[in-house]
């Protein structure tokens, strides 16, 4: 007796997303709540810019298929889950985050675990977030503006603690910052890793 045929599967579910004039964000599972996160693609006149890449940015297909550079706002594994989709485009992340996206000695000294944990860890990170080394990554520092057409620019504002390098980067007009790991939500903003610091943290949010 034949076999019925297989349905097809149903398409994938559009992403919800959100227009704040030159900002569009693409929302993640939970909206962007660990292990997803949300896209965040700015657009000037000349270019375009994804925030990080999280999981959702592996699922926008030809939606994020302009872009013209990428801009981490710091480094780690949930946060550059879509690098790997772009691997001619140019790559900025704050200086005092470069050496874990370079490579993955770096991002294991960037986490700073035991040599068991950091075994799980190389696992995790290259089969559920595709980490991909970027040794031509370019480091920027506090106060480095992207001008990107139009009368759009993004600017980089140095706010450590949750890594050492971690920055908010605020889009004008508009005055909207994209602030990263800066919340105080049950999951926490403080890891414990080689690259955190809890003072400076509760620094960066008296600021």
């Amino acid at each position: 007796m034949p076999k019925p045929a297989a349905r097809p599967a149903p398409p994938p579910a559009p992403v919800p997303r959100l227009e704040l004039g030159p900002v569009t964000v693409h929302f993640g599972e939970k909206n962007g709540k660990y292990p997803d996160g949300n896209q965040v693609v700015v657009t000037g006149a000349d270019t375009r810019v994804l925030f990080d890449t999280p999981l959702v940015s592996n699922r926008l297909g030809a939606a994020l298929d302009g872009a013209d550079l990428l801009i981490l706002g710091h480094v780690h594994e949930d946060h550059m889950a879509g690098v790997h989709r772009f691997p001619q485009r140019p790559l900025f992340v704050p200086q005092e985050d470069l050496s874990a996206i370079q490579s993955l000695a770096g991002m294991l000294r960037h986490y700073g675990y035991a040599p068991a944990t950091s075994e799980r860890m190389v696992a995790k990170i290259t089969r559920d977030f595709h980490y991909t080394p970027r040794p031509d990554a370019i480091g920027y520092a506090d106060g480095r503006v992207w001008e990107l057409g139009g009368g759009v620019s993004v600017r980089a504002i140095h706010m450590p603690g949750h890594t050492r390098g971690h920055s908010v980067l605020l889009v004008e007009p508009g005055g909207i910052a994209f602030i990263g790991d800066i919340e105080l939500s049950a999951f926490g903003p403080y890891y414990g890793d080689a690259c955190s610091d809890l003072r400076q943290f509760r620094a960066t949010l008296a600021r």
